[in-house]
């Protein structure tokens, strides 16, 4: 079995953190998904289910 990535957080300036995905985040992934240009330049998956944007979390 693969072991998942262990993705540190970052802090940025100005209150910005960089961290890892989160399944709380799939409403984003999926709005993302929908964007002309974000699928192009990214891996986010499009189109994209539910299970295809929770898998791209994981």
């Amino acid at each position: 079995m693969e072991q998942p990535l262990d993705v540190p957080e970052l802090v940025a300036r100005d209150g910005f953190t960089l961290r890892p995905w989160r399944l709380s985040d799939l409403p984003l992934v999926l709005e993302a998904s929908e964007d002309d240009y974000i699928p192009l330049i990214t891996t986010v998956p499009s189109p994209c289910s539910d299970a295809a944007g929770v898998a791209f979390i994981e």
